[in-house]
C-alpha cells in the first residue's frame, strides 16, 4: 500500500489501516470534520504549579527568619519545606537539586506576590513584601 506524505511525515501502515477503518465506518466527511475539532497538544512539559504557588507563605516565613536574625533565611525555609515534602534531611541526594530549583523559582513567585501587594497597598498585612521605598 502506498503511503501518502503530509508535511514530510508519513503515516505508518497501522495508522493508515485505522484511519481507513474509521473512514469506512463513519464516512470521510465526518472524520475530516472531527479531525478539525481535535485540539493539538502543545510541545513540552505540561504546566505544573505556578511559581507563585505558596509564595506568600514562603516569603512570610523568610521574612520571619530574617527578623529573628537568621544568617541564611532562604536556606532555612528551603530546608523546612524539603523536610515536609520529602521527609529528608539536608545531606540527602535530592537536597542539592531541590535547593537549586527552590532558589531558581522563588524570584518568579516573589515578583507575582509583590505585584499583587502593590495593588493592595492599603492592606497592612501585605506591606512586608514591599521595600521601604515602594511602600
Amino acid at each position: 500500500m502506498e503511503r501518502r506524505r503530509l508535511y514530510n511525515k508519513q503515516l505508518s501502515e497501522a495508522d493508515e489501516d485505522e484511519l481507513g477503518r474509521l473512514a469506512k465506518k463513519y464516512g470521510r466527511k465526518f472524520i475530516a470534520d472531527e479531525v478539525m475539532k481535535v485540539p493539538l497538544s502543545s510541545m513540552g512539559r505540561p504546566p505544573t504549579e505556578t511559581p507563585a504557588h505558596n509564595a506568600v507563605a514562603i516569603e512570610c516565613a523568610i521574612d520571619e527568619r530574617r527578623v529573628r536574625g537568621s544568617r541564611s533565611p532562604v536556606d532555612d525555609v528551603a530546608r523546612v519545606i524539603y523536610r515536609q515534602e520529602h521527609g529528608g534531611r539536608k545531606g540527602d541526594a535530592g537536597w542539592e537539586t531541590f535547593l537549586k530549583n527552590f532558589k531558581r523559582n522563588r524570584p518568579r513567585g516573589r515578583q507575582k506576590v509583590m505585584a499583587w501587594a502593590k495593588s493592595h497597598q492599603a492592606d497592612d498585612e501585605w506591606r512586608c513584601f514591599l521595600d521601604e521605598d515602594e511602600a
